[in-house]
């Protein structure tokens, strides 16, 4: 009875200093975010004051110091105080005042073409780790993505240039920076239902599969109603299992390629389904496929109604089988509308060793950027076996480059000149092609661009992976 007493009389007291103690931290929450917000605006006017004194210094070395003295304050206030009202101004990209962090960040990747260790120790931090200065890839890319206008939210759609440029950043181990190009594209999954957008998904899913999101590449393509984009993907995925090394895992693709072909009545695309065959060592049932294909695709068609009835893909299909007449024919009757065929038709009779009827067809193209794409293409492939035998084909290339071109041209011609000598040779010299590229495209219209850049970053992706991974 006396503890039941005396546990009634204490209660109201209990309750008292609980109430007390929930005033007193109610009380406090404010002055805390008050202290927040005070310590985060003093660091951010603090980094505000490097940026601005780097800007007035002669001295490289100092701005660097400066600049990387402003990177960690700003990094502070957002880790430290990330409930501060700047920190969320800077997480989300917004302007604090006149200070652009989207700036900032460019000013610290404009680092990379610096040259000295004491910027590599910085650039470090951002991934940049293979070197500073004019001649680097991470220069390249920066120059590249300074190029290119910013997209303007809200994303409706995928831009080849942007996303080219973001797997050729994952490929020089930028992956952090891939990941801010891709993320803001998502959003076109977001706003769209399945059956919309179908002309931007191939270029994200392939762009989400080379930068190793593979996961979210496959949520992608399940969205695509298409057979061109379907099946494109899926051999990209194919080939990208190549590349890692996992033979059975590409032959099941192979096998998904011929059946969704065949599932989906894709007649267009069915050279894609020979072509994964192919990669996949299967050359009896890949010949047998391309026969049948063959003999159904023309049936009771002739003349002009046979041009327009040739799949791009067959010509790829033909030259990778072995029929390099049967595959000429085709690249020349589609190669208008469709110009990334001949590099490619190009590589695999390159490959086979049918050099010289490869190099007859790239004797009467016209046009000196498709002619030194073709060029490079056929370098590749037989520098591969014998870099004597590519070395007069090389010499065809310098000439091009040395004759009177346009400035698109000229900026077309010297990516290809980079990436055949970057595969010929042992030494940087491709380095110096492509910053030449790159002043080219300075040069050029604005209007024209974003189509370079494509060109440009497709040529750094082919350089750092060793193979062609994006048109």
């Amino acid at each position: 009875m006396f503890l039941l007493f005396n546990s009634l009389c204490l209660m109201p007291r209990a309750s008292g200093l609980l109430l007390a103690a929930l005033l007193l931290v109610l009380a406090a929450a404010p002055a805390q975010a008050d202290d927040a917000n005070a310590e985060a605006n003093r660091l951010f006017v603090q980094a505000v004051h490097l940026t601005q004194r780097a800007d007035t210094t002669y001295d490289p070395r100092e701005a660097v110091k400066l600049l990387r003295g402003a990177d960690q304050l700003l990094k502070k206030v957002v880790s430290a105080y990330p409930q501060s009202a700047i920190a969320v101004q800077l997480s989300t990209h917004q302007l604090v005042g006149d200070f652009d962090i989207t700036e900032f960040e460019a000013r610290i990747r404009a680092l990379s073409c610096e040259p000295g260790n004491y910027v590599e120790d910085f650039l470090s931090e951002y991934g940049i780790a293979n070197g500073t200065g004019p001649l680097t890839e991470a220069c390249f890319l920066y120059r590249m993505e300074s190029l290119l206008v910013p997209p303007d939210p809200p994303i409706s759609r995928a831009q080849a240039d942007w996303l080219n440029v973001a797997v050729a950043y994952h490929l020089n181990g930028q992956s952090e920076r891939a990941r801010g190009i891709i993320l803001p594209y998502l959003a076109i999954l977001r706003k769209n239902s399945t059956g919309e957008a179908q002309e931007s998904y191939p270029l994200l899913a392939r762009a989400l599969l080379l930068t190793g999101a593979r996961d979210q590449a496959q949520e992608v393509a399940d969205r695509m109603g298409d057979c061109a984009g379907r099946l494109s993907y899926m051999r990209d995925a194919l080939k990208a299992a190549l590349a890692r090394g996992e033979a059975d895992a590409a032959k099941t693709l192979a096998d998904q390629i011929r059946t969704y072909a065949d599932t989906n009545q894709c007649a267009w695309q069915q050279g894609i389904a020979v072509q994964a065959l192919a990669l996949t060592g299967r050359e009896k049932d890949a010949e047998a496929l391309y026969g049948k294909i063959l003999a159904h695709q023309f049936e009771g068609v002739n003349g002009d109604d046979k041009d327009r009835n040739t799949p791009p893909e067959l010509a790829v299909a033909a030259a990778m089988g072995g029929e390099p007449a049967t595959a000429l024919n085709f690249t020349r009757t589609v190669m208008e509308h469709d110009p990334a065929v001949v590099p490619a038709v190009m590589e695999h009779l390159g490959a086979r060793g049918e050099v010289a009827a490869a190099h007859d067809f790239i004797g009467d193209l016209k046009d000196p950027s498709r002619k030194a794409f073709a060029l490079a293409a056929l370098i590749g492939a037989m520098a591969v076996k014998d870099e004597k035998a590519a070395t007069p084909w090389m010499e065809e290339l310098q000439a091009i480059q040395a004759g009177s071109l346009s400035t698109s041209d000229q900026v077309l011609v010297l990516a290809a000149a980079a990436r055949a000598e970057k595969i010929l040779y042992k030494d940087d010299r491709w380095r110096q092609s492509f910053q030449s590229a790159l002043n080219a495209v300075e040069r050029a219209d604005e209007s024209a661009k974003p189509a370079l850049i494509v060109n440009l970053a497709a040529a750094l992706a082919y350089i750092k992976a060793g193979r062609g991974v994006l048109d």
